[in-house]
């Protein structure tokens, strides 16, 4: 693999690798023909809360704060690797669906909330509204859109197809649905 990304990058210069740096140590191989490297480095508490301040959530950070299971999700877990809501793509996520009365306490729950999100027809429409004149939309109307549990069944499946050819995770829904192989929706959506 690493001599067909390295043949790959010598014809095309702007190429970017995306992984992590723990994976790409286990793979124990050197792209040669790359630029430069860049290793994002976990959110200090400031930078999270400064974002959290940008998007209108300061009370977020006020929640992970003052709830044990919300500051968990800031340390490092037994493998290394770094808290959750330290790693912007997670607080992006949290800061779009955290609601107190639901409040998630695990990356399963996060993910199964923020899924659920975007999949409801409420959101849909509002994204349709926000950006119908930038977008062209493979369907007219959410209406026409494939229902929740046909998306929930693709999404499964690509999940399920990386994970069985080994394929680092390009999608975020892959990524998701590998990773709460026990979560209800997942399971609802094989059947």
């Amino acid at each position: 693999m690493h001599r067909k990304l390295n043949e790959f990058a010598k014809h095309y210069p702007h190429l970017v690798v995306c992984c992590r740096v723990k994976e790409f140590a286990q793979a124990n191989f050197k792209l040669d023909n790359l630029r430069g490297a860049v290793c994002l480095e976990p959110l200090t508490d400031e930078q999270i809360q400064e974002y959290l301040n940008t998007v209108n959530r300061p009370d977020l950070w006020s929640m992970i704060q003052s709830v044990p299971a919300l500051q968990n999700l800031l340390e490092s877990d037994d493998k290394g690797d770094v808290g959750l809501l330290r790693v912007p793509l997670f607080i992006s996520l949290a800061a779009k669906v955290y609601d107190p009365q639901y409040p998630f306490q695990t990356k399963t729950e996060l993910l199964e909330q923020y899924v659920e999100r975007q999949l409801s027809k409420d959101v849909r429409e509002s994204d349709r509204r926000k950006e119908i004149k930038q977008r062209q939309w493979a369907y007219k109307t959410p209406e026409l859109e494939p229902k929740r549990q046909k998306t929930l069944r693709t999404l499964w499946w690509i999940a399920q197809t990386l994970r069985d050819e080994n394929q680092i995770g390009h999608c975020f829904y892959a990524y998701a649905f590998g990773r709460i192989s026990q979560s209800n929706w997942y399971e609802e959506a094989r059947y």
